[in-house]
Formats: C-alpha cells, structure tokens, sequence
C-alpha cells in the first residue's frame, strides 16, 4: 500500500520485466494488474482532475531532461 497525498499525481503500469516475462499470447493475455485507490474521507468528481499536457509541461519546468520526460509521460495524459 502507498498512501498519496493531496495535490500528488499518480499514475501506475505492469514493470517492464513482468511485461517481458509473458511469452506466449494467452500469458500476454493474462498479463495485467488491479489498480485501486481509497480516497479519504469521500470521493467528489468536482475535485477529481485528469492530468493534460499543459499540466504535464508545468509539473517539469525547470526539471533536467524535462523534454525526455514529457515525452514519456505524454501518453498516458488526457489528451
């Protein structure tokens, strides 16, 4: 468990090794993983916020290799 707190961005995928260590298309199928979040002390979707680019840009300015970085990230925030 890892508890995150407020005004943190998340974002969670398979390790690579485990990616890799699927041989077979049925294991490759079977290659997954639950993700789930407890939110403390209620959920509101009126605070819920998807991270987008301009986001993204933002949280690395100013950070070494920022552009590797969000190049990176840029898949996996709404577009």
């Amino acid at each position: 468990m890892l508890v995150v707190g407020t005004g943190i961005w998340k974002r969670s995928s398979l390790l690579d090794e485990d990616s890799k260590a699927a041989k077979t298309e049925e294991q490759k199928a079977a290659t997954n993983c639950l993700i789930t979040e407890v939110v403390v002390p209620g959920f509101d979707w009126e605070d819920h916020q998807y991270m987008d680019r301009k986001a993204l840009e933002k949280l690395y300015k100013g950070v070494e290799h920022s552009e590797q970085r969000i190049e990176e990230f840029s898949k996996f925030v709404k577009q």
